[in-house]
């Protein structure tokens, strides 16, 4: 069985934005058995995305898992969770 357990997968292009964006009470019924969930998901190699001015509350998992890539910015986000923030690079 093959589990995706991200809010926003992306894997392809160089350029994009995600802006403006609300991401809530992001969990797995699986627990982390299975993977944690991912807010936010640059797939292969993916380059030069503007993450910005975006909203993470509640996130059991990362708030961004980067795999691999070049040139993405992550800045003026609001962050508001009990625990630890984490951002994870493959």
């Amino acid at each position: 069985m093959l589990l995706d357990l991200r809010m926003l997968l992306t894997s392809s292009c160089r350029g994009n934005s995600i802006t403006g964006s609300r991401f809530e009470k992001l969990s797995s019924i699986f627990g982390k058995a299975h993977g944690e969930p991912s807010a936010i998901y640059l797939d292969d190699q993916l380059s030069s995305v503007n993450i910005q001015g975006n909203w993470f509350e509640g996130i059991e998992g990362r708030v961004m898992e980067l795999g691999g890539g070049r040139h993405n910015t992550f800045v003026n986000n609001i962050c508001k969770f009990g625990g630890a923030v984490q951002v994870k690079t493959i």
